[in-house]
């Protein structure tokens, strides 16, 4: 009956203590504490910290949580919880030792790097003593960054520190570790180098690459990213790139494109007409922007291009040569070409092609087209058909916008060929549309081309 009663006893004592655990989360006061964290922490980060609950909890070990923490006002990045695990051992030493830190579920908005950039930037404070606290590991599963691009999801991170509290390294891993980076600290900078296998770019469209290997080094003014060596889609790209954040947001970089196919790339961008074949290219960027977010709109890009064995669809060039009068249907086809070279530019306007070159067997084809940011569409190329009754190149004018393109011979193609017809049936045709596109060009056509020629290039 005595061991009875005791094994009652003790189930007595493990069930008060277990009630005694589950309460001490609403019951030990911490929210007197929130105010000075919010300040520290909004020192530090340069923006406004709100920290909506702080609770200790017991189980399985003790530990402390603060819950749904945003910076910034409008929010500009958040945490669900951060869980602070103290060494118990060092409770009553100097120093207390934050054996980890696990950060669940943050996010940041494109805005929000400046956050970074200042927490990078700020000042180290130092002293003789012992410092009051250190942290050994921290931990961040299921980060997001949310760009203006789209979302980059399911980033996990380590940090380990030193005994002084310094970085020793952060180690970060995205899609099950298909993308990993890691970041060492070499004197007031660090170094970054990141690999990917297999990995998709989850912005936009996603673009898969087949590997990718960067070095790149960070300290408080950017990210200098050294060299970049790619692949996907049969082919290659190598670089490098620079993004600065101190006095403004600047971007710049170089790189060269081998072979890469151009059909994934120009559904990535949601390019109509589709276009495919295999580019080369060595595209330069350079951006300035007062903002994080205002990069993406102030972009230029400038290169020229080759690109070989390709297919325009949806437009038949070869029909629109071929029918002078309009008379044939060129949306309901396509241009298989050898070769298409030419001059690609892009800024906050939309994207120009210049001194375009398509060439095939049967055509040749020269022109330059815009598409704006609406995706409206404007050009003049003069297209060759070889094996007609002229050989002489029919004018065409390109319209409508990239979902429903439009191309047809030009007015003064039209207003030459009816002259030409009445003139010289047959041949008189395609002489005739020459002619009307030549007059106007001579008294006043309206290529960029040519007003920029007038007018000195100003």
């Amino acid at each position: 009956m005595g061991v009875s009663r005791r094994v009652r006893l003790a189930a007595w004592c493990a069930a008060a203590a277990l009630l005694v655990a589950l309460a001490v989360p609403y019951v030990v006061p911490l929210g007197s504490y929130l105010q000075e964290i919010e300040q520290t922490a909004g020192t530090a980060l340069g923006q406004p910290v709100k920290v909506e609950a702080l609770r200790l909890h017991l189980l399985p070990r003790p530990h402390v949580t603060a819950y749904r923490v945003t910076v910034g006002q409008p929010a500009v990045a958040g945490i669900d919880a951060i869980v602070v695990r103290p060494k118990l051992s060092s409770l009553l030493s100097d120093t207390r030792v934050i054996a980890d830190i696990r950060v669940v579920r943050p996010w940041i908005e494109q805005a929000g790097f400046a956050v970074v950039s200042h927490l990078a930037s700020a000042p180290r404070k130092t002293g003789g003593g012992p410092p009051a606290a250190r942290v050994e590991q921290v931990r961040i599963t299921d980060a997001e960054l949310r760009l203006a691009a789209g979302a980059i999801g399911s980033v996990n991170a380590t940090i380990l520190l030193d005994d002084k509290s310094a970085l020793q390294s952060v180690e970060l891993t995205q899609a099950g570790g298909r993308l990993k980076a890691i970041l060492r600290p070499t004197g007031r900078a660090f170094a970054l180098d990141v690999t990917a296998r297999d990995w998709l770019l989850p912005v936009v469209r996603p673009l898969k690459f087949d590997r990718i290997d960067a070095k790149a080094a960070l300290n408080a003014n950017g990210l200098s990213v050294r060299s970049i060596d790619a692949r996907l889609y049969d082919g290659s790209i190598a670089g490098d790139l620079r993004l600065g954040w101190k006095g403004g947001w600047k971007l710049d970089g170089k790189f060269t494109v081998t072979d890469v196919s151009i059909a994934p790339l120009t559904a990535a961008v949601g390019a109509k007409p589709a276009l495919s074949g295999r580019i080369k290219a060595k595209p330069v960027l350079s951006a300035a922007a007062g903002s994080a977010g205002g990069i993406t709109d102030a972009l230029h890009v400038d290169t020229d291009f080759e690109i070989t064995q390709g297919v325009l669809k949806g437009l038949d060039l070869n029909a629109a040569a071929r029918s002078v009068l309009g008379s044939t249907d060129a949306k309901n086809g396509d241009t298989k070409f050898d070769q298409l070279t030419g001059r690609f530019a892009m800024d906050p306007a939309g994207y120009h092609f210049s001194d375009l070159e398509i060439s095939s067997g049967f055509l040749k084809a020269t022109g330059d087209v815009t598409i704006s940011k609406t995706k409206e569409l404007s050009g003049d190329i003069s297209a060759e058909v070889r094996g007609t009754a002229s050989l002489i190149a029919t004018p065409l004018s390109l319209s409508g916008t990239v979902d429903d393109p439009v191309v047809r011979p030009s007015k003064a193609a039209l207003a030459g060929a009816a002259v030409g017809t009445a003139i010289l049936p047959g041949v008189g045709t395609a002489i005739g549309a020459r002619a009307g596109e030549f007059t106007k060009k001579l008294f006043g056509g309206s290529s960029r081309k040519r007003v920029e020629e007038s007018s000195g290039g100003r």
